[in-house]
């Protein structure tokens, strides 16, 4: 999920980042660092930034440090630690959008979790939403057949 999400980033004309523990990895023989940006671009302070290494992936505008779209995946962690992370990062600068990606059958887990007081008084809930894989999976390939990758 993490690698289709890079790469439709990349494909929308997004400069991607991924979390700083994943940036080596690889997926379908392309190591992500071949198309993520090598380092964090400084779109907030020192303590946003630390927690903001640890998410997913974060779309920026082209050659900016002006984020457009945090996803976090939950596939084995509690869909509360992609919660908070978003949060916490919230807390000092205002997210534009943000998602949690997560397998369809997490999604009642999610809709409880969203709507706990603190994630409405910060007002994450107003701007994170939930998609599950199939929605990523379509995505992508809709993405390869507009690139002219696939046909379809």
């Amino acid at each position: 999920m993490q690698w289709m999400l890079a790469k439709i980033g990349k494909w929308e004309g997004y400069d991607v980042w991924v979390a700083i523990n994943d940036y080596g990895k690889e997926f379908e023989g392309e190591k992500m660092s071949t198309f993520c940006l090598p380092e964090l671009p400084r779109f907030a302070g020192p303590e946003v930034l630390k927690i903001a290494k640890s998410i997913d992936v974060i779309w920026f505008k082209q050659r900016s440090s002006q984020p457009v779209w945090f996803f976090e995946i939950e596939h084995t962690t509690t869909i509360y630690s992609g919660l908070l992370r978003l949060n916490d990062v919230k807390i000092d600068y205002p997210l534009p959008r943000a998602t949690i990606v997560a397998p369809k059958e997490r999604k009642g887990i999610f809709e409880s979790q969203i709507s706990r007081r603190t994630f409405v008084h910060s007002e994450l809930e107003g701007i994170c939403d939930f998609m599950e894989y199939r929605d990523i999976e379509k995505l992508f390939d809709s993405e390869k057949v507009r690139a002219g990758m696939l046909r379809g």
